[in-house]
């Protein structure tokens, strides 16, 4: 094989090659972002570079292919040298002239024209990967919601929530987010319809608890009629203890309870007609708040009980330094001086009274501690 037939054999071969690769971006997905949508922003601008340089890389390619099929049809050894020998005229955007009607800016060789081919759609091909995988990771979170939106609007219209505000508010937001994504992949950060999926992760989340109260709802009511029991009992005990310090103490009043078990048992009643009629939207709400108030209605009893008998200990607890006092002022034998024993039977009445006025009690016992100190230095000093 001669020189200028192993050239015309190589250049054929790398003009194969490089046909393989521009096929391969014909049919390239990141190409169909480039040319076959309607894209705006940052995309459309890489899009358009994309698209430029794609035109002028086929151009530059059809017009190697042209001469890579002369050199194929030259039988003849020596007519190869001045086809390879052949300049290819190229315009000032670098597209080749082929019939001279626009004056050449530049000409360049067939092997420098494949050279240069070879390093175009190396770059473009490498470019136009990076512009699909961007593009798709931002169209299949968008495919990711819209799935999401669908399957949450079925459940939702099977339990007769298709209209529900939350749902239709959820809806109206999406659509803007989801086409200003796909018109602009490359200029959306994602944040916006990361924000939707979390609400949307909240409704479904919602729907639900709908299904599952379907099945637990008679367990749900179980419990809750258990925790109305403890609270009636819960209450009775209250009611006993806040009567008994009523009865002993006027000072400060004891609070009263309100008892709420009743109501609450009626309103478990009434939600176990929503189950009957299967209207599990608005049995779920009732169930909810129908907890969270018999919760807080235990706990009220429970503290109200506390407090009333903390009320009845301080009484106790007075009447019991009243006797130690007493104790105390006869084993230093001042019990019987005037001061004394008024300051004695003044705490002994107040103490006794029903009900009584445990702060003045408190003083009258202070004044009693006192006086009996008073008297009793006064006895050691004679």
């Amino acid at each position: 094989m001669s020189g200028p037939q192993h050239r015309a054999s190589n250049l054929i071969a790398r003009c194969q090659r490089i046909a393989t690769t521009m096929y391969t971006l014909a049919d390239h997905p990141g190409m169909r972002w480039a040319s076959g949508r309607s894209v705006s922003g940052t995309t459309l601008d890489v899009a358009r570079d994309l698209q430029t340089r794609s035109d002028q890389t086929w151009a530059r390619f059809n017009e190697l292919r042209h001469w890579c099929d002369k050199l194929s049809e030259q039988t003849d050894p020596e007519a190869l040298q001045p086809l390879l020998a052949t300049r290819i005229a190229l315009d000032s955007a670098g597209l080749p002239i082929r019939y001279g009607n626009r004056a050449g800016a530049s000409t360049i060789g067939l092997e420098e024209l494949a050279d240069g081919l070879h390093e175009q759609t190396t770059t473009l091909l490498s470019d136009t990967q990076e512009l699909d995988t961007a593009c798709g990771k931002i169209a299949d979170q968008v495919a990711e919601v819209t799935s999401m939106l669908g399957a949450v609007e079925l459940s939702a219209a099977e339990h007769g929530m298709a209209e529900n505000h939350e749902l239709v508010r959820l809806r109206d937001r999406i659509r803007p987010v989801v086409n200003a994504m796909l018109n602009d992949p490359l200029g959306s950060t994602g944040d916006d319809l990361q924000s939707l999926r979390g609400d949307l992760a909240i409704f479904a989340d919602s729907i639900g608890r709908l299904e599952r109260i379907r099945v637990d709802h008679p367990e749900r009511l179980a419990e809750l009629r258990g925790l109305v029991t403890e609270l009636a009992e819960a209450e009775r005990t209250t009611m006993d203890t806040c009567a008994l310090a009523a009865s002993k103490i006027a000072n400060p009043v004891p609070r009263q309870l309100h008892p709420q078990a009743a109501a609450l048992s009626d309103r478990v009643t009434a939600a176990q007609d929503l189950a009957v009629n299967q209207n599990w939207h608005i049995l779920l709400q009732q169930l909810d708040q129908l907890k969270t108030e018999t919760t807080q209605a235990l706990r009220a009893s429970r503290d109200l009980a506390v407090t009333a008998q903390t009320l009845l200990d301080r009484r106790s607890e007075l009447r019991g330094r009243f006797a130690a006092y007493a104790r105390k002022a006869a084993r230093l034998g001042v019990i019987e001086t005037t001061e004394v024993e008024q300051a004695l039977g003044l705490a002994r009445h107040l103490l006794q009274l029903a009900p009584c006025d445990l702060p003045a009690a408190t003083r009258a016992l202070s004044t009693f501690q006192e006086t009996i100190t008073t008297a009793s230095t006064r006895e050691d000093s004679r």
